[in-house]
């Protein structure tokens, strides 16, 4: 897609920590303001409403629908 994209993993015992929260901001902060990226996209599957509110707290908005490697995932985006 030529674009970057927000993304993390967590293990199972880590979840509900606000892990995944605290480091996205900070990944959205750097990457608009260190490396002067213009948008940011995230990907999850369809479903995933832990991943899909923690994009939204950081000011994700959903774009739509896209399929990507063979999966049908939601587009989620934030632009500077």
């Amino acid at each position: 897609l030529g674009e970057t994209d927000l993304g993390y993993r967590l293990r199972r015992d880590c979840w509900g920590r606000g892990l995944a929260t605290e480091s996205s901001l900070a990944i959205v902060r750097h990457g608009f303001e260190v490396l002067g990226l213009e948008r940011i996209i995230g990907l999850t599957l369809p479903g995933n409403h832990a991943s899909e509110h923690v994009l939204e707290k950081v000011g994700l908005r959903r774009e739509g629908p896209i399929e990507f490697d063979g999966l049908h995932l939601q587009r989620w985006v934030i632009e500077r």
